[in-house]
Formats: C-alpha cells, structure tokens, sequence
C-alpha cells in the first residue's frame, strides 16, 4: 500500500456508515499513526491548523479498492 493510496480514499465504519475522505495521514517515523478525515482535515492543508476528526490507524480493519474499513 501506498501512501497515494489513503489520500482521497472513503472511510466506512463497519457497518457501512460513511464517515469521511481521507485528506491528511499523520506519520511519524516512517509509520502510519492518524488519518485525518473530513472538511476540516481538508482546510487544515490549505490554511493552517483546524484539528478535524482523526482516526487512529489501529482501528484500520480492512482497505478495499479506495475503501477504508475501520472499528466502530
């Protein structure tokens, strides 16, 4: 997987409610640890610090084809 990968992906919840894009990935060295998601994410590359909604890429279950399926 790549990086290009998560970018623009959705994110689901198991039970299939949609709960955003990804628009930011919080690394830190080397490894995954956050994926920002949601408008606010989106705003904070283009204009500074908005702290969206963050989910922490231990709750990542499964990617399918620009999905991405995390814990409830």
């Amino acid at each position: 997987m790549r990086l290009a990968d998560l970018v623009g992906a959705t994110v689901c919840n198991r039970s299939g409610e949609r709960l955003g894009r990804v628009h930011e990935v919080y690394a830190k060295d080397g490894a995954v640890e956050t994926l920002g998601i949601g408008t606010a994410n989106l705003l904070e590359r283009l204009v500074g610090p908005r702290h969206g909604r963050r989910i922490a890429w231990a709750k990542v279950r499964k990617f399918v084809k620009g999905t991405i399926v995390v814990e409830d």
